[in-house]
């Protein structure tokens, strides 16, 4: 039990980490001079994901304080939370717009001192603030990274909870086996 209790914290810190190198530009393959710049068009899909990121950390925390039972649940509330958790796994897409509607949904199912516990641990997770937005000439060099970030840089459509997904996906398996015990 302690030792999956000290591969959650790490896992959670991924989520957080990967965004801040992908934002940065850092997530690709490093050249000579360092990694090459993300050109206005990455960043720009970067910046419109900014709910699904908060989601993913929204999450990664509450399964975390769970975890280690920092956060208790009551029957009601782990409920509407489960029924939440399996409606973001089924989904093949999840839009930004929609991942903002169930940040604002899974605030209204936890109570106000939950929701503070969980603020704080989202805070560890969350970048300081968004590197400047490259230049409108600056052009990227080289492939856009794999996984979520090259789909949210290129454009192609992913939900970051999907079962396919070896993170976060996992994160949202786990957590809905523990709240439904």
């Amino acid at each position: 039990m302690m030792g999956a209790m000290n591969l959650r914290l790490p896992l959670s810190l991924v989520i957080g980490t990967l965004s801040v190198l992908a934002l940065t530009g850092a997530a690709r393959a490093q050249g000579p001079a360092g990694p090459p710049p993300m050109d206005a068009k990455q960043y720009k899909a970067m910046v419109a994901y900014q709910p699904v990121f908060s989601l993913i950390r929204n999450i990664m925390s509450l399964d975390r304080l769970t975890n280690i039972n920092k956060l208790t649940l009551t029957p009601a509330e782990k409920k509407p939370l489960q029924a939440l958790l399996v409606g973001l796994a089924a989904k093949s897409v999840l839009k930004p717009a929609e991942a903002a509607g169930l940040e604002k949904a899974l605030n209204k199912v936890l109570t106000p001192a939950h929701q503070k516990q969980l603020a704080a641990a989202v805070k560890l997770l969350t970048p300081p603030k968004l590197p400047p937005p490259p230049a409108a000439d600056s052009k990227s060099s080289g492939p856009a990274p794999g996984g979520m970030f090259g789909a949210v840089v290129s454009g192609k459509p992913f939900n970051p909870f999907g079962s396919s997904d070896p993170i976060t996906g996992q994160v949202v398996k786990s957590l809905i086996a523990r709240l439904s015990k």
